[in-house]
């Protein structure tokens, strides 16, 4: 019985340090390219709100060897990672005034628990041509 009791004593302490994740911060990087010719890079930082169920069913189930608090350890879920594409795509059709542009994903990951405002920063990598250079005089 003893030994139960110290078991349970982390897991109960991990259960309710988890339940206070109740918003997952995101990071996006990715490279983009329209049919004009514009290139570039995006980078977005989005805080989403998880809702109150993943930290109830936390707090639930902690005590059986962590149950539902294991949940937390293999987010962001695909779920997760398609949202965070989706408005990272609309907030560059917006940007761009279009949406015919090609976004390849080079990262898609969990930043931190964090709720902070939202970020997005685009660097065009178009180089003039030498043909819009004027000739020094």
């Amino acid at each position: 019985m003893r030994k139960l009791f110290f078991k349970l004593i982390p897991t109960l302490g991990l259960s309710f340090a988890l339940t206070a994740c109740t918003t997952i911060r995101m990071k996006y990087e990715g490279e983009f390219k329209t049919p004009d010719g514009k290139k570039g890079l995006v980078k977005a930082e989005k805080s989403y709100d998880m809702g109150n169920g993943d930290s109830t069913m936390c707090m639930i189930t902690g005590i059986f060897l962590g149950g539902y608090c294991w949940y937390y350890s293999v987010m962001p879920t695909t779920q997760q990672r398609q949202t965070m594409e989706a408005d990272v795509k609309e907030a560059l059709k917006e940007n761009l005034k279009t949406d015919n542009f090609e976004l390849k994903t080079t990262k898609n990951d969990k930043l931190n628990w964090e709720k902070q405002e939202d970020n997005l920063n685009v660097e065009f990598l178009v180089k003039a041509s030498l043909k819009d250079k004027k000739p020094a005089q």
